[in-house]
């Protein structure tokens, strides 16, 4: 099962199993010395949680969260990090025989796992585990313990 949300017009797909929570979009403190994509970070439950801009993530284009974005809060292998997305649209099965993988279409496609096809509409499948690159994940670690309260 994957959790459908959507960036730009462009439906994503998330596993359901690394979708700790949904929030609202909210302020948020600018988090230096990270990732073009890391727009900043808030404060969740006395944690900072580091927010990637999806649009950034997915197309390297300079974007503003509007009031109505979605943060998806997603764990990555024991890491959260927030998502900003547009909307969400719930969940879906989504049938293994209609998932290709993103090597196979787009090769040196580094973040993206998989394609799947839902109908006419093509989605993109994220995978938790290669969310992030190791020294992206390192600046981010990095910028998160300078983080303050």
């Amino acid at each position: 099962m994957h959790l459908i949300c959507a960036v730009d017009r462009i439906t994503l797909a998330m596993p359901v199993a690394a979708v700790v929570r949904a929030l609202p979009m909210v302020a948020f403190t600018p988090l230096p010395e990270t990732p073009d994509f890391v727009i900043g970070a808030i404060n969740l439950g006395g944690s900072p949680l580091p927010l990637i801009d999806m649009r950034r993530y997915m197309f390297y284009k300079e974007a503003v969260p509007a009031p109505d974005d979605k943060i998806l809060v997603i764990d990555l292998v024991g890491r959260q990090v927030g998502i900003v997305v547009d909307t969400t649209s719930g969940v879906q099965a989504i049938d293994p025989a209609a998932i290709l993988s993103a090597e196979a279409i787009a090769p040196g496609a580094r973040r993206l796992s998989a394609i799947g096809a839902a109908s006419v509409e093509l989605m993109l499948i994220y995978d938790p585990a290669t969310f992030l690159s190791g020294d992206e994940q390192a600046r981010i670690v990095a910028a998160l313990e300078k983080f303050g309260p």
